[in-house]
């Protein structure tokens, strides 16, 4: 989803930092929501 949106100009490098940091994002979020229930 978001490979895209980084792949441009910046390349790889950026992708390294986004990957995890939206890994981390995604894994608060899931937590969020089963604490919820």
């Amino acid at each position: 989803m978001f490979n895209n949106f980084y792949a441009g100009p910046q390349g790889p490098l950026v992708d390294i930092v986004t990957k995890p940091t939206w890994a981390a994002v995604t894994a608060t979020e899931n937590v969020r929501a089963l604490t919820r229930h």
